[in-house]
């Protein structure tokens, strides 16, 4: 990634070996973000200056939060915890807390070395107090699991609790059950696919483990699975655990987890049905390539429908015949350049001109969102809209195609804005803090509908005490362009999502949780009444009618993953029911309605809080003292707000001592240090021995806040290379011999990524070496002038690296990498041009196999040629480390990959279950030489070829690979050459 610690840029370049680069995609950090720090009693809260809005929610979040783990896990934290809010999940992106590249579906994550909660937020107060509570139970659990230190880094205990425990109790004391995460179970229980918690991972194991717990609680009470907690932590086993908890085995436990999630979800199978059942299937996942198509929309004339899928696994924009006069085809493809790094899925629309030859959508781009127009044929580009705005979600084009309602996320409010594509201007609609969804354009122009959290009078009842914002949920609204007034269309304490129009503005249609699945309902004006269209177990989402009313398309949800239905005649036979009169909407304040001025009163130091009994007068949960410390309620007490201020702490901070009779005491020391946003580090790396001029010392600094990165050293490296017998004098006396390489010298780096897949390094280092030759006599060292060599080098060099590589549980299966630098050094003793080439090519036939290749090439020439090595691991198996030099090289390597094992039981002597080793059949081919000539001999130089067979293991941290290789002149018969790592396949 571009963030890597930079001292791999170094060895990148200075090393002969091709295989010392490094690819990854890059963030390119959108503008300036001016930080500033909300103290309260336990947190400091960071977020950008201004929206002071952002710390004061936050503060009553994880202040309330607190308390309630607290008392959960029977401890406090002794430090505060640093919680830093993002203004839009782009912006999230591209933090530098971590170096590895954030995905859209990364909903926040915490970092143990300084103890960060990293979050954004996106206008949904409810998903973001889920998403913090989350993060904040990950600080307790490893609190907890590190036995009440935050020091204990290096302990592991918390790194070995089963990932669907680690994942599953924040889900529990976040989510704790919520209808869409039940989606998820129903449909495993359904069709059998329950996976044993031991092996469960990736998203089902946030989804198996929250389900499992919140079966212990019913069973055994919440108690229990704190209990559960603390006894894995003694015992560093979850089946003993469970045994000393609840006096059943993990497999006892799983049984009767299993059969309790049958009786609780057969009522629901029952009285629904299969999608496919009823419905006409439009498109069919593979769950091992795709498993998403979403948000369908009818052309004008209904004969086409686009949609979104992430089949071929990047997320792309797909047309199809609704009378199947061609087959599906792709229009946009997103995840290979920079105007579609990607879209906000789950978050997006599209949405036809009204000539059905157009079409817009959001697409993601390094500089924030665009909003696109283009042509349905073939996807090309006619218009680009940029907007200011932190993110654009759901769009819609207006029937007289002149504009286009939009959510857009600003100033940490997600509100609906329009923009006309005449006069190239921006309205806005509403301006308040609840979040705003799915926006469609009624076909006369007049009235929006759209999917909101804001509710008519006062806020639900709270359907989870421990959350604040629990009671908020999406009904259905119309918003009238005439009158400015909103109106609410639904008021039920469950989500409607996707509203859409009828022709007519008659009916309005959408999804709903009723009765804790989401199906298909319509809303008649007339009537005043609503009926049920779909009645699916799983999920039903983002319904489109066709102009003429006979046709709906949905997505649904089933054998984990998303396809499209049709659904001929949906308005026929409909059962209505009366339900409530529209109402106009008033004004409720976001702030006096959730009472969000108590903010105040987690604003007192930790040293002045007193052990006494007070309760506050209050209805409303958030007031109430439930523990003896919590601070007492000061209205007067203004919150410390400061600017953000650059500190250093420390990332990792390591050392030793060595002793050896050459040398004496040695001291070694590696010490990281970096803001608390990531944006400066510091590393030192340092072998102190007798003297400084004697030790290896290297400083770095690197800036990376803006889009291009920056980074400077100083460094004294000194080498021993020591040689027995060495030194014949005149007169046939032997000694032994040392050579002493010293290089003192700054190096300095600029890294400019063009895009998220484009960069360019510059990197220059200046630096005095000088060579010295000793030999032993007299029980002593003694120089020898005459061989003593030194200069100034100065080394610029250039790369650029490109990369859209996709990656499997091993390695990339789809995409490309290339690098290509160039080396020139300048000195009295020193003169050398090197060139470097590395392109990567992976062709995926489906998830399971691929076709993978390699070519590296390498070039020096000029006084001093430097050399490059080939055979070994890196560059030709089958063949011995470093076998053969050259001032040339050139080497390729291809490489079938394919499942080896898909899963194995062993039941005795010991019960093993393995699952996804992968295989690989490879070939390398490799030369080296030193001119034209030697290239041209191939009786003395021929081109060597090596061949073998290999498995490979995602082990969660790293990956496990073995390989076999033989030279081709010695074939099968010979001893192969056995090679064992554990990174990834190339």
């Amino acid at each position: 990634m571009k963030k890597i610690i930079f001292l791999l840029i170094f060895i990148m370049i200075i090393a002969s070996s091709l295989h010392a680069t490094y690819f990854g995609k890059n963030k390119t950090n959108l503008p300036d973000m001016q930080w500033s720090v909300m103290k309260t009693t336990h947190f400091d809260i960071y977020y950008q200056t201004g929206l002071d809005i952002v710390g004061q929610i936050t503060t009553v979040i994880v202040e309330n939060a607190y308390y309630r783990f607290q008392e959960l896990f029977e401890q406090s934290l002794p430090q505060k915890i640093p919680v830093l809010i993002y203004n839009s999940h782009n912006e999230f992106e591209e933090t530098n807390i971590l170096f590895q590249i954030i995905e859209e579906g990364v909903g926040g994550f915490t970092e143990f070395i300084k103890n960060r909660v990293v979050v954004p937020f996106d206008g949904d107060y409810k998903l973001f107090e889920t998403t913090v509570v989350h993060e904040l139970c990950h600080v307790f659990m490893y609190y907890t699991m590190q036995g009440g230190s935050f020091s204990n880094f290096a302990s592991g205990l918390f790194y070995s609790l089963p990932f669907w425990f680690s994942e599953g109790l924040p889900e529990w004391s976040s989510e704790h059950g919520s209808v869409s995460n039940e989606m998820y179970l129903r449909d495993l229980i359904v069709n059998d696919k329950l996976i044993p918690l031991e092996y469960v991972g990736g998203y089902f194991a946030y989804r198996e483990g929250e389900s499992f717990l919140l079966f212990l609680e019913e069973m055994f009470g919440s108690n229990s699975i704190i209990e559960l907690l603390y006894n894995f932590r003694i015992y560093k086993s979850v089946d003993e655990a469970a045994k000393r908890t609840f006096g059943f085995s993990m497999k006892s436990l799983e049984d009767q987890w299993s059969y309790y999630l049958y009786k609780k979800y057969s009522s629901i199978i029952d009285e629904n049905v299969l999608p496919h059942s009823k419905y006409q299937q439009v498109t069919k996942h593979n769950p091992k390539e795709s498993n998403a198509n979403w948000d369908p929309v009818f052309s004008p004339d209904g004969t086409q429908i686009l949609y979104y899928s992430n089949k071929n696994y990047t997320l792309g924009i797909y047309k199809r015949s609704t009378l199947g006069l061609y087959k599906p085809k792709k229009i946009i493809t997103s995840g290979y350049t920079d105007k579609y790094e990607g879209f906000h899925f789950l978050k997006t629309s599209l949405s036809y001109f009204p000539d059905g030859e157009r079409f817009a959508f959001v697409a993601k781009t390094s500089k924030g969102d665009d909003i696109v127009i283009a042509k349905v044929n073939d996807g090309k580009e006619l218009e680009r809209i940029t907007l200011d705005f932190n993110s654009i979600f759901e769009i819609d084009v207006s029937h007289d195609g002149g504009k286009i309602i939009l959510v857009g996320l600003k100033d940490a409010q997600s509100d609906l804005y329009i923009y006309d594509l005449k006069t190239k201007t921006v309205s806005r609609l509403t301006d308040d803090c609840f979040d705003d969804r799915y926006p469609r354009w009624s076909s006369d122009g007049k009235r929006i509908v759209f999917s909101s959290q804001r509710f008519i009078k006062e806020p639900f009842k709270q359907e989870d005490e421990h959350l604040i914002f629990s009671n908020l949920y999406y009904n259905i609204f119309t918003y009238d362009l005439l009158t400015d007034t909103i109106v609410a269309i639904t008021d039920a304490p469950y989500d409607h999502q996707y509203p859409t129009w009828t022709k007519d503005q008659q009916n309005i249609v959408y999804s709903a949780y009723r009765d804790s699945v989401s199906n298909i309902f319509v809303y008649d004006f007339q009537e005043k009444a609503i009926a049920q269209l779909t009645n699916i177990f799983s999920g039903t989402f983002s319904p489109c009618v066709s102009e003429d009313n006979t046709e709906m398309v949905f997505s649904s949800f089933y054998k984990m993953g998303w396809d499209l239905y049709l659904y001929s005649n949906p308005f026929d036979s409909l059962n209505y029911i009366a339900y409530q009169e529209p109402q106009t909407v008033e004004d409720n304040p976001f702030d006096e309605v959730f009472h969000l001025k108590e903010f105040k009163r987690f604003y007192r130091p930790r040293e002045k809080l007193i052990t006494k009994k007070s309760r506050f007068d209050s209805d409303y949960f958030f007031m109430k003292d439930t523990l003896e410390t919590k601070p007492d309620y000061r209205e007067d007490k203004e919150p410390e707000v400061e600017d953000y201020k650059l500190t250093f702490t420390p990332d990792f901070l390591f050392g030793g001592l060595a002793y050896s009779t050459g040398y004496g005491v040695s001291a070694q020391i590696y010490v990281a240090l970096s803001d608390i946003l990531g944006n400066h580090h510091i590393d030192i790396i340092a072998d102190a021995n007798k003297s400084l001029s004697e030790s290896d010392i290297i400083l770095n600094y690197y800036y990376i806040k803006k889009r291009i990165d920056y980074g400077a050293g100083i460094f004294n490296l000194v080498d021993d290379y020591f040689y027995f017998n060495y030194w014949i004098d005149e007169h046939g006396f032997i000694y032994d011999g040392m050579k002493k390489d010293r290089n003192t010298g700054v190096n300095a780096l600029i890294s400019y990524p063009v895009d998220k897949f484009n960069r360019f390094d510059l990197y220059n280092s200046l630096f005095y070496n000088k060579i010295e030759w000793y030999s032993w006599y007299n029980n002593e060292w003694h120089i020898e002038d005459k061989y003593t060599r030194d200069a100034w080098i100065y080394a610029p060099s250039l790369f650029y690296t490109h990369d859209t590589a996709l990656w499997g549980i091993t390695g990339p299966i789809k995409g490309s990498r290339l690098q290509a630098g160039v080396q020139k050094s300048f000195g009295s003793n020193n003169d050398y041009l090197n060139i470097y080439g590395d392109f990567r090519k992976y062709i995926a036939f489906s998830r399971d196999y691929q076709l993978a290749g390699m070519l590296n090439m390498g070039f020096s020439t000029g006084l001093d040629k430097q050399e490059f090595i080939m055979g070994g691991y890196y560059n030709l198996r089958g063949y011995l480390d470093k076998e053969y030099l050259g001032n040339n090289i050139a080497i390729g390597s291809v490489e079938f990959r394919y499942p080896f094992i898909e899963e194995l039981k062993i039941g005795f002597p010991l019960p093993i279950w393995v699952r996804s080793i992968r295989g690989a059949i490879f070939a390398d081919i490799g030369k080296v030489w030193d001119d034209f000539d030697e290239f041209k001999n191939t009786h003395d130089n021929p081109i060597k070829i090596g061949y073998g067979i290999g498995t490979r293991m995602n082990l969660g941290y790293f990956i496990l690979k073995f390989d076999w290789a033989w030279k081709s002149t010695e074939g099968f018969e010979s001893e192969p050459s056995f090679y064992f790592s554990l990174n990834a396949e190339f």
